[in-house]
């Protein structure tokens, strides 16, 4: 059964726009998939390769990991100077601003970091599961629904998906993207088809949910609205031990 609506994305049709990719970015989404099926470490260098031009490019490297330094120690405002520096960013980089913005408040600029993150990474279901919270937060729920069902289909129907392997210590579960589709369905007065959402939800493979989606079940039964579900403050997609060691010890 299909919960979501025929809706389109922030310009993107939902049957895909593959029409106007380049040779390039086939090249680079079927890295991308490969890297959710495979635990090989030359693949998530390839990906490194493939956003950066280069694996010399320590520059960036270097800023990239001064921020993510400065996410520790919750500096948001140093984690956005740093990547301020950073003037070809990544997809990766680009979801640490964003992250930044969200701690300090900021939806506006955080949804644009991830319009930039999305723009970089059309296939990164994380990308647009973030922003369809974010986008709720700003009271924004018929752009945040079209990003749930993008989310969904980016997940290529896995049950979860574990971005360890790209340096983002965060699994997203199948269930946390229908939760967020119910949330906007919440703001929007739709609480019968809320509840169709959550209970299928509560189906999904998968994933410690923690009484989440009962209690949700519980909040609508009383007209309460649902907080979305969001990445957890504090983590970023982190540049690769080896990598950042290789700046302290070049290789000669």
């Amino acid at each position: 059964m299909c919960y979501f609506p025929v809706a389109k994305l922030r310009g993107h049709n939902l049957r895909g726009n593959q029409e106007s990719h380049t040779v390039n970015s086939y090249l680079s989404a079927a890295v991308r998939e490969n890297l959710f099926l495979s635990v090989g470490d030359h693949l998530t260098r390839l990906l490194w390769c493939w956003e950066c031009g280069a694996m010399s490019d320590t520059e960036l490297l270097r800023f990239w990991d001064e921020a993510v330094k400065a996410v520790d120690a919750r500096d948001w405002q140093g984690v956005l100077a740093k990547l301020d520096d950073i003037n070809k960013p990544t997809a990766r980089t680009l979801f640490a601003t964003a992250a930044a913005h969200l701690a300090l408040g900021q939806l506006q600029p955080a949804i644009q970091a991830l319009d930039q993150t999305i723009a970089k990474d059309e296939r990164l279901a994380v990308g647009f599961f973030q922003r369809a919270g974010v986008l709720l937060l700003a009271n924004r729920p018929e752009e945040a629904l079209a990003d749930c069902i993008w989310a969904k289909k980016q997940m290529r129907e896995n049950a979860v998906i574990d971005y360890r392997q790209l340096g983002l210590c965060y699994k997203l579960y199948s269930w946390q993207v229908l939760y967020n589709a119910a949330a906007v369905h919440v703001r929007m007065g739709h609480w019968d088809k809320a509840r169709d959402i959550l209970l299928a939800a509560a189906e999904e493979k998968g994933g410690a949910r923690g009484g989440t989606v009962e209690a949700a079940l519980n909040s609508i039964s009383r007209r309460e609205v649902l907080a979305p579900l969001l990445v957890p403050e504090g983590d970023v997609f982190r540049p690769r031990k080896e990598e950042v060691e290789q700046l302290k010890h070049p290789i000669p």
